[in-house]
C-alpha cells in the first residue's frame, strides 16, 4: 500500500523543530537530572492597549517575555493547563499550553520526570519535572527549569489570580479588554454579574486551590483526601 507523501510546509517545519528541541532536552535531563530545583518567578506588567507582557525568570535571570494579546486571551487556557497537570500528576505524560501572540506562538510545557532513582520514585519524594518554553519565532526552546510540580502550579496560578484581582479593582480597561468581551452579550444592569462570572471562569479553580491547600498533594502517588 502506497503511503501518501506529507507536504512539507512552514507549519510542519515548526512542529518538527519543537519535537527535535524537546527530544534533545529530554535526553539532556535523562542523562543528568539536577540535584537541586530551579527558582522561578513570573511577572505580569499592566495592561497596555490590550497587551500584557509576562516575564519569566529562572534563578533571577530573565529568560522570556510573552506578549499576551486580549484577542487570544490565554488566561483560561493557562488555568486549564495547570488543572491538567494537577489531574495527571501521577501519570508519566507531559502537558502543554499554546499561547497565540498574534504573529508567533509560545508553547509552555511541563514534563513530569519519573525516571529517577527508586528512592525518588517510591520513597515519598516531591513530584518534580521539567518546565520549558518553545518560541515559534526563534524556533527553539528559550526557557527551561527543573522544578517541583507544586511550586510551578502555585507560581502561575497565584501570580495570575493576584494580578487579576488587582487589575479588576484599579484598571477599567482590564475589565473592558480582558473580561467583558468574553462575557458574551448581556444587559447593562447585568454587567456586574457577567464580569464576576467571567472572572471566575478565567481565573478561579477549585481543583487547583484544593491541591495547593493539601500538605501531601506534592508527594508521589498520594491521593488528595
Amino acid at each position: 500500500m502506497n503511503k501518501k507523501k506529507i507536504k512539507k510546509d512552514k507549519t510542519m517545519n515548526k512542529t518538527n523543530d519543537l519535537l527535535i528541541q524537546r527530544g534533545k532536552l529530554l535526553q539532556e535531563f535523562a542523562e543528568n537530572i539536577p540535584t537541586l530545583t530551579d527558582r522561578m518567578r513570573l511577572l505580569l506588567k499592566e495592561n497596555d492597549c490590550g497587551w500584557i507582557d509576562a516575564y519569566i525568570y529562572v534563578n533571577d535571570e530573565e529568560k522570556l517575555c510573552i506578549n499576551m494579546s486580549d484577542v487570544y486571551n490565554p488566561f483560561e487556557d493557562i488555568k486549564t493547563w495547570l488543572e491538567e497537570i494537577v489531574k495527571h500528576r501521577f501519570a508519566c505524560i507531559g502537558s502543554g499550553v499554546n499561547i497565540d501572540c498574534e504573529g508567533y506562538h509560545i508553547v509552555m510545557y511541563y514534563e513530569p520526570l519519573f525516571h529517577t532513582t527508586d528512592q525518588q520514585m517510591f520513597g515519598g519524594a516531591d513530584l518534580t519535572g521539567l518546565f520549558y518554553v518553545y518560541d515559534s519565532y526563534d524556533k527553539k526552546i528559550v526557557c527551561k527549569a527543573y522544578v517541583k510540580m507544586k511550586d510551578l502550579v502555585e507560581l502561575f496560578y497565584k501570580t495570575i489570580l493576584s494580578y487579576a484581582e488587582t487589575m479588576v479593582k484599579q484598571d477599567e480597561s482590564f475589565v473592558d479588554d480582558w473580561i467583558l468581551p468574553m462575557a458574551g452579550e448581556h444587559k447593562e444592569e447585568e454587567e456586574e454579574k457577567a464580569i464576576q462570572e467571567t472572572y471566575n471562569r478565567l481565573f478561579v479553580s477549585e481543583l487547583i486551590e484544593k491541591f495547593l491547600d493539601n500538605e501531601r498533594s506534592d508527594k508521589r502517588f498520594e491521593k488528595i483526601k
